[in-house]
């Protein structure tokens, strides 16, 4: 009812006591947005440059790879006037950081455009997360770039399972269904034959097929408004998940310095990986240089979004 009567009476901008902003698109699709630019520390700063130098005295690469945001210097509009968000100045000052540093970066913001692609139609409506297409396209790019094959991730050898109408986003469960509607939550599921083991911190491992050993197809079954669907991938964000995959035993070793948009997009990038870890700094207290030095890695790829707070980009 909230919901209803805010869309009723064409509010379009909802400003939360914890600081989130939430905006309505032209387009009708809403995201959060960040009220100023996300800046680094000193210490963040040396961080950065420790954790490259850390790396490439392993013998790996280091990346990093920018994760677009569902709102777009290039294509969003908002359905209110003097709406100003930061998230474009962010982006450009991360990618120069990270430039700086002398990491190989990655911009898949410039990717999506330089590809044609309509920016906002590959996020979820009522979610500022990407969809499961777009997850898979991404794991696609940055096999193309570290070097992969790239075959195994077109979309053509995936079935795309719908589960229509059963996702409400962050942002929907602030405003309410009445409000904004449900999202299909489409998931790509590979025909061909896989064989994988996860294994998180805090569980025993799990082999299986793509499904089996990656999904937790049973949150499709949760009541919309108290369960997170697009966490179907990996049950969600954990502090170290580990993926072998067994049709590739010598493949390459990556570690992913991650957050949400990336336990999406894993799992496929996992498909043409030997060993694929993901470490969430937000939850791991462990160390992620001592994870870097022992892994035998051959590249490690910072993967949080620009959303990100800046002090997850501290590596200790």
């Amino acid at each position: 009812l909230f919901g209803a009567s805010l869309r009723a009476t064409g509010v379009d901008v909802l400003r939360e006591d914890d600081g989130k902003v939430i905006v309505r698109f032209a387009s009708d699709r809403l995201s959060f947005i960040d009220t100023k630019v996300k800046t680094f520390s000193s210490a963040q700063l040396e961080s950065i440059h420790a954790l490259r130098e850390k790396v490439q005295a392993s013998g790996a690469r280091c990346w990093f790879v920018l994760i677009p945001q569902k709102t777009c210097s290039m294509q969003t509009r908002y359905a209110a006037r003097g709406i100003k968000n930061y998230e474009g100045e962010t982006d450009a000052l991360r990618k120069e950081t990270f430039v700086q540093a002398g990491y190989r970066v990655l911009d898949l913001h410039t990717r999506m455009h330089a590809e044609g692609l309509d920016h906002e139609s590959l996020y979820f409506r009522t979610d500022h997360h990407w969809k499961g297409e777009t997850a898979l396209w991404a794991a696609g790019e940055i096999a193309a770039a570290i070097g992969l094959d790239q075959a195994p991730l077109d979309v053509s050898g995936y079935e795309i399972q719908a589960h229509p109408k059963c996702f409400l986003g962050s942002e929907g469960k602030h405003l309410g269904m009445l409000y904004c509607g449900m999202d299909d939550c489409p998931i790509p599921v590979p025909r061909f034959t896989t064989r994988l083991t996860r294994q998180t911190n805090d569980e025993s491992p799990v082999t299986g097929d793509f499904s089996q050993a990656l999904l937790f197809e049973e949150r499709f079954r949760y009541d919309p408004l108290e369960a997170n669907q697009y966490a179907a991938y990996l049950d969600g964000d954990r502090a170290i998940v580990r993926i072998r995959n067994h049709n590739l035993p010598e493949g390459r070793r990556v570690l992913l310095i991650k957050d949400s948009f990336s336990f999406s997009m894993a799992p496929y990038l996992a498909l043409v990986c030997g060993e694929t870890d993901l470490v969430d700094t937000r939850h791991y207290d462990g160390s992620v240089m001592q994870l870097v030095q022992d892994g035998k890695y051959d590249d490690v790829l910072v993967t949080m979004s620009t959303r990100a707070n800046s002090q997850y980009f501290e590596f200790h």
